[in-house]
């Protein structure tokens, strides 16, 4: 921000100064004129006209000094309200950017905690599923256990006479069947827990691209912005000095024509005494 402004005081000390410098340029034409009057330059051999031949210039000189300085004490005038009002607009630029700062801080803030709610929702859709699987495996572990015991009771009860291949048989099949149904078991439980955390992590991805998409709109709003407030002061700025000029033209202008005017009278009076 200060790097910035920089540019700015570095641009305002160049209107005061050049303002400072019509003024003196003016006073200076001013004073020279009246020396020129007070000290006139003797064509007539020494002859000088009488006092009284000159009080109306030096009265008239004075009226118009006094009237150039009003000019100027108004352009100063002037000046000082359009920098009074290019600090204003600097100011309310200034709020401005705070605010966007403000409300960028509050949409990151909720950004991140969207993003913390679903890193929640994730970790808990894992920590359901590895219980999900413990307790899967616990079951598949106690059918083995149960298929091993009855396997185990069946062949203590039965004597080697009374045991038929088709009662091993039937034992075997029982245990191949409650095997199958805990591995499909299985499989659905991990086809569920993947499912519940791909779904957490899309939701995750979602908010935190609709967030991104937010914030970069955002940004661009506020670059839009910056950049209209800046057209808008380096108009205001080219018109203000383009006014200076042109009223600095018109005051040299008529202290031109004035001088003239005053040097014509002079020539006139003076050729006018040298005649009598």
């Amino acid at each position: 921000m200060r790097e910035s402004r920089q540019p700015q005081n570095i641009l305002r000390q160049e209107k005061l100064g050049g303002i400072a410098g019509i003024i003196l340029g003016v006073l200076g034409l001013i004073l020279i004129f009246l020396l020129g009057r007070e000290h006139p330059i003797e064509i007539d051999g020494g002859k000088t006209p009488p006092p009284n031949s000159y009080a109306e210039p030096i009265a008239t000189q004075i009226v118009d000094a006094r009237t150039l300085q009003n000019t100027l004490d108004n352009i100063t005038a002037r000046q000082e309200a359009e920098e009074r009002a290019r600090l204003e607009a600097e100011r309310q630029a200034e709020e401005a950017r705070r605010r966007e700062e403000e409300a960028a801080r509050r949409a990151e803030e909720e950004r991140q905690r969207k993003a913390e709610e679903a890193e929640r929702r994730a970790e808990a859709a894992r920590q359901a599923a590895a219980a999900q699987a413990v307790r899967e495996q616990a079951a598949r572990e106690a059918a083995r256990e149960a298929a091993e015991k009855a396997a185990q009771d069946a062949a203590a009860k039965q004597t080697a006479k009374e045991r038929s291949d088709q009662e091993v048989k039937a034992a075997k099949e029982q245990a191949d069947k409650e095997a199958r149904e805990a591995a499909a078991a299985k499989t659905k439980a991990d086809k569920e827990a993947r499912a519940a955390a791909e779904k957490a992590a899309a939701e995750k991805r979602a908010a935190e691209q609709a967030e991104k998409k937010a914030a970069a709109e955002k940004v661009v709003k506020a670059k839009e912005a910056a950049e209209k407030r800046a057209a808008e002061k380096a108009k205001a700025e080219k018109e203000a000095a383009a006014k200076v000029a042109k009223e600095k033209a018109a005051a040299e202008k008529a202290a031109k024509a004035k001088a003239e005017k005053e040097a014509a009278a002079k020539e006139a009076k003076e050729k006018a005494a040298a005649e009598k």
